[in-house]
């Protein structure tokens, strides 16, 4: 059977892209592929994170959504700058700061 990961889906729950100015980041449009490693080689360049997941669908599968939390603001903007729209793994990536509902 399909394992969610309790901690992934904890963060990243409720969790919504178009929020205000804040530290968490919400990107959408990952690879499926994409392993929870991989957020950190992508975001971890930018600035220091405090916690990156990847969103899990209740059945385990990937969503292609990732929550991405910076320690500092100038982090979370700078990636917005750098990294909405960037080409990852033949997708391009939506990103915009998180809001959670």
């Amino acid at each position: 059977g399909s394992h969610i990961d309790e901690t992934a889906a904890k963060f990243t729950e409720g969790v919504n892209p178009g929020g205000d100015r804040n530290c968490f980041i919400y990107c959408s449009n990952l690879p499926f592929s994409t392993a929870r490693s991989d957020l950190f080689d992508l975001f971890g360049p930018i600035g220091k994170i405090n916690n990156a997941e990847l969103k899990p669908q209740e059945n385990g599968q990937p969503t292609g959504v990732a929550v991405v939390e910076y320690e500092n603001l100038v982090d979370a903007d700078f990636c917005i700058q750098k990294l909405n729209n960037y080409n990852y793994g033949g997708c391009s990536l939506q990103i915009s700061y998180a809001r959670r509902d």
